[in-house]
């Protein structure tokens, strides 16, 4: 068994869902409909959006709000001279 998904909650939940029921009412159900249908399609990106704004949506009503994102790509710096010798 895993934990609920919500930030501040631990209650066990089975194997293949994000939310406990308590929570997972809390989700507007145009939400829930993006979350499975981007499950169902396999759009990545657009699970962890909509997983996102789920998961705000609950913390923002228990007024526990802390913007959680999935996180993003690190972009590569690379210095001026690498590579050149001095």
């Amino acid at each position: 068994m895993k934990r609920c998904s919500a930030t501040c909650c631990r209650a066990p939940v089975a194997k293949g869902m994000l939310f406990c029921a308590t929570h997972w009412q809390q989700v507007p159900e145009r939400l829930r409909k993006a979350i499975h249908g981007a499950w169902r399609g396999r759009h990545t990106q657009a699970y962890a959006a909509a997983f996102d704004a789920a998961r705000n949506h609950i913390d923002l009503a228990e007024g526990v709000f802390e913007e959680v994102s999935a996180p993003v790509a690190p972009r590569w710096v690379v210095p001026q001279f690498m590579g050149v010798a001095r």
